[in-house]
């Protein structure tokens, strides 16, 4: 018997030729898109700058992670109509790029996108501190509160004008001021820490905030106290924001794990120390909006 006359073999050539045919009369789904240009933060009373860095965001639709994003950011989303989108912000811990966290002081911002195939829904996440945390801020306005050391050698000392800090905080024209370090040609070491003791809870996120401009390396660290014994941490060393020209960033840096360590310390503050190196000849350090938040 030949093979065309063999009933079983077309019957099979036929269900795969319909197959085939389905395929290809099937309809793609076709996505909608949301861009996101940037993510805001919003400040109230007693919170200091509105300065942030969020570099990334993570997404996610009617409880579905859709994934993290760098920012801007557009997105392909298989959705059709009316979507809860929750907007988190990521930032750099520590300013270490490959520990991108969700800043758990920062609220996630949620609306409803209404979604349409091949139309683009842009989005301006804004996010706003938690209720409930407490603030220590210096904004270098017309004093300082950080305190040399009797080691120290060089000083902090207010700049104005185009040195200073452009806050981007609504109401305010820039910044009338930033602090630097200042060191003279012989002098090497420089050492300041709060003037303010901060009692800080255990168990809870605890962060540091600060925008910084620098040529240098510099280090910001926490000292805990308890009755006569003390600990000191170099928390972060701070790389230079540029070599070549006055670039400003903002950094968050993560006291949690020091403040469990020391969990029975009665006092707490901050400092910043910068020890000149031979690869950076003349160094130049900007601050400023330096908050720890609790």
């Amino acid at each position: 018997m030949s093979e065309m006359n063999n009933p079983f073999l077309f019957i099979l050539l036929t269900a795969v030729l319909f197959n085939s045919c389905s395929l290809f009369d099937r309809k793609e789904e076709l996505p909608a898109f949301l861009t996101i240009s940037e993510f805001d933060l919003e400040v109230g009373p007693f919170q200091g700058s509105s300065s942030s860095n969020i570099t990334e965001v993570m997404v996610s639709i009617d409880g579905n992670t859709l994934g993290l994003f760098e920012l801007p950011a557009t997105i392909p989303v298989l959705a059709n109509g009316t979507k809860e989108v929750i907007f988190s912000a990521i930032i750099k811990q520590n300013g270490v790029s490959a520990d991108r966290v969700s800043y758990p002081l920062y609220r996630s911002f949620t609306t409803d996108v209404n979604f349409t195939p091949l139309d683009t829904t842009l989005i301006v996440p804004t996010t706003t501190y938690f209720e409930g945390l407490e603030f220590w801020t210096e904004e270098f306005t017309s004093s300082i509160d950080f305190e040399e050391s009797e080691a120290s050698e060089g000083r902090l000392i207010l700049v104005s004008g185009e040195l200073a800090f452009d806050d981007p905080t609504p109401g305010i024209s820039g910044n009338p001021s930033s602090a630097f370090i200042e060191l003279e040609s012989d002098e090497n070491y420089f050492f300041a820490e709060t003037e303010e003791s901060f009692d800080l809870p255990f168990g809870q996120p605890v962060f540091i905030e600060l925008d910084y401009a620098s040529n240098h390396p510099f280090t910001i660290g926490a000292r805990a106290s308890v009755q006569t014994a003390e600990a000191l941490d170099d928390l972060v060393i701070i790389l230079p924001s540029s070599e070549t020209e006055q670039v400003w960033k903002k950094i968050y840096i993560n006291v949690t794990n020091f403040v469990a360590e020391n969990s029975g310390a009665t006092e707490f503050e901050i400092y910043v120390t910068l020890n000149r190196s031979s690869s950076y000849p003349d160094p130049e350090v900007y601050l400023d909006n330096v908050k720890v938040v609790y």
